[in-house]
């Protein structure tokens, strides 16, 4: 049963941090219910069956803060649980001990308050969540391009919280058999502890039901981009047009390629001197914000921007041009090493967070061939060629605009 669990022994922190994943497919469903889950979970437990209660029961442990959410990995769903605690070591309160702490925990987690008036409650909570989101144009935009993008695939269309309708269409009875399928997924435990062999030995009696033998990583996890480009429009009346270009790759991304991925989203539209910035806010006067994100676990390169409905066209020939220019190897030096330089500190004073280190383990137990032993070493080796046979590997598979 020691497969999954990887909690490292620290004696610099005076605070604890453990991650419990669990793994499953992304459909719908999974999704829907994940969200559901989640924001009950958040909210109470059937040990702590209020909102008050729970609050209190976690500030009672010295602000223990808990949080859970889910995540996705492209064709893979992660059921994220955190947990970080004030060592036991460091207040040295008799009645404020290891033993007490994850327990609290393995409650919240195990045993979700699934009473019907609870998840009337989160439905409803959920419901005008999403209505708010929908009323944002940016939010809109981004849902809807997924939603077009994966047409023919629809589990993999709903990047929210999944289809609302599943949401409010939930009841006790498919949440219980959604909670008892959970304990048969791949179980992972990742986290930065003082006497860890001794919280490892806890953990593991109080979240015995679950499965720390099954494989983590990944077999499928990539989503390949389908090579059927389109252009489509909407009117929605909102103050500012949106435009949403996504470029996808053609073919699987080597470990290389995947970092470089980062490299040129930052490139493009990092900050206020990355070049999109520069021509289409700046230059063009055009936009409100610029955006570039890689999902390289969707193969998708997204470049995205709310402008002014007159400079819509123009906007969206800028992006395209720059694209193309990467391709043929203009790129601006300057702003590249910026880029480079900027990556690099954050992952440095990441390497400072045990949050950040969990997320990083995570990912290389998901997926262990794209895996960095140092990672620091990787990003300074990246270089101005690299964002070049990248940029030569994306066709622009779909437009969206609203206007």
């Amino acid at each position: 049963m020691d497969n999954n669990f990887f909690i490292t022994e620290n004696e610099n922190l005076t605070k604890a941090n453990i991650g419990f994943f669990l793994k499953m497919p992304l459909t719908g469903h999974n999704l829907a219910m994940a969200s559901l889950l989640a924001k009950m979970q958040i909210n109470s437990s059937q040990y702590f069956n209020t909102i008050n209660k729970q609050a209190r029961a976690l500030t009672d442990l010295y602000n223990m803060t808990f949080d859970v959410a889910p995540q996705l990995y492209g064709r893979e769903l992660i059921l994220m649980y955190r947990l970080s605690y004030v060592e036991p070591l460091e207040v040295m309160d008799p009645e404020y001990s290891y033993e007490k702490i994850i327990e609290t925990f393995s409650r919240i987690v195990r045993y979700p308050n699934l009473n019907s008036k609870v998840i009337k409650l989160v439905q409803n909570q959920l419901f005008n969540e999403y209505q708010e989101l929908m009323a944002s144009p940016t939010s809109y935009a981004w849902e809807h391009f997924f939603k077009k993008w994966y047409h023919d695939q629809p589990d993999f269309a709903h990047g929210i919280m999944g289809p609302i309708n599943e949401i409010l269409e939930a009841d006790k009875e498919g949440l219980d058999a959604y909670t008892e399928a959970l304990t048969t997924c791949p179980a992972a435990m990742i986290g930065y502890a003082k006497n860890s062999k001794y919280v490892v030995k806890i953990l593991k009696e109080a979240f015995s039901d679950y499965d720390f033998n099954a494989k983590f990583a990944s077999s499928n996890l990539v989503i390949e981009a389908l090579p059927d480009p389109f252009t489509d429009e909407e009117k929605r009346g909102f103050a500012q047009a949106q435009m949403l270009l996504g470029f996808g790759y053609n073919g699987q991304l080597n470990k290389k390629e995947r970092l470089a991925g980062k490299f040129l989203a930052r490139y493009l539209a990092g900050d206020d001197s990355s070049v999109l910035f520069r021509k289409i806010r700046e230059q063009l006067g055009a936009a409100y914000a610029v955006d570039a994100d890689n999902y390289v676990n969707n193969s998708l390169l997204l470049v995205s921007a709310g402008v002014n409905h007159d400079k819509l066209d123009q906007a969206s020939q800028i992006a395209q041009e720059e694209i193309e220019k990467v391709k043929a190897g203009d790129i601006d030096e300057a702003i590249f090493k910026k880029v480079k330089k900027a990556i690099y500190n954050e992952h440095q004073y990441g390497l400072d967070r045990a949050g950040y280190r969990i997320m990083l383990q995570l990912r290389a137990l998901l997926i262990p061939e794209y895996s960095f032993l140092d990672l620091g070493k990787s990003i300074r080796k990246i270089q101005v060629t690299d964002l070049i046979k990248l940029a030569n590997k994306l066709t622009l598979n779909e437009s969206f605009y609203i206007k």
